[in-house]
């Protein structure tokens, strides 16, 4: 440690600025997060639709939120990677990858908790051929459309957002 003054402590409502302000630029700039995003407003229309169990949401709701922390993770990996070595290095190309790698898990883990989940429900509403099913102009129903609505939203908006930005 350097023998220089103390870096003074920032209030807890400045490192909550900052936190938020680097789930925004996550948001804003990484098209994976984006993605993860949408398919989390989704995931949360299944919820609602399929009604499922307390701890079925909790399972769920963890694996939303890991994957959108392990993505946040990531892309800070790769900035200071990306900043203490500007030029290609194997040891750079290694870091980004067990980062991304580490995505990569929570994504395959969330995939079977999603099946887990999903699946027997599915299958469960095929057979009693929507008997079941939320009828139109109930909340699970409502909150189901709107979810659906919202993802399709934030994709279009993440599409929007993107264009002007992309390189051809």
């Amino acid at each position: 440690m350097s023998g220089g003054a103390p870096i003074p402590r920032q209030s807890f409502g400045r490192s909550l600025a900052c936190a938020f302000s680097g789930l925004f630029e996550v948001l804003l700039h990484e098209r994976n997060a984006q993605i993860e995003v949408c398919v989390a407003l989704l995931v949360g229309a299944a919820v609602a639709y399929f009604r499922v169990s307390g701890w079925q949401l909790v399972a769920v709701l963890l694996c939303i939120f890991g994957i959108l922390s392990f993505e946040t993770m990531n892309s800070a990996i790769e900035a200071l990677v990306d900043l203490a070595s500007p030029q290609q290095h194997p040891l750079a190309k290694h870091a980004k990858d067990m980062a991304a790698g580490a995505v990569l898990m929570m994504a395959l883990g969330s995939v079977i908790v999603g099946c887990v989940v999903f699946v027997p429900k599915i299958i469960w509403y095929a057979e009693a051929f929507g008997r079941q099913a939320p009828a139109p102009g109930t909340p699970s129903f409502n909150v189901s459309v709107l979810l659906v609505m919202l993802a399709f939203a934030f994709a279009l908006w993440a599409f929007v957002m993107r264009a002007p930005h992309e390189k051809s």
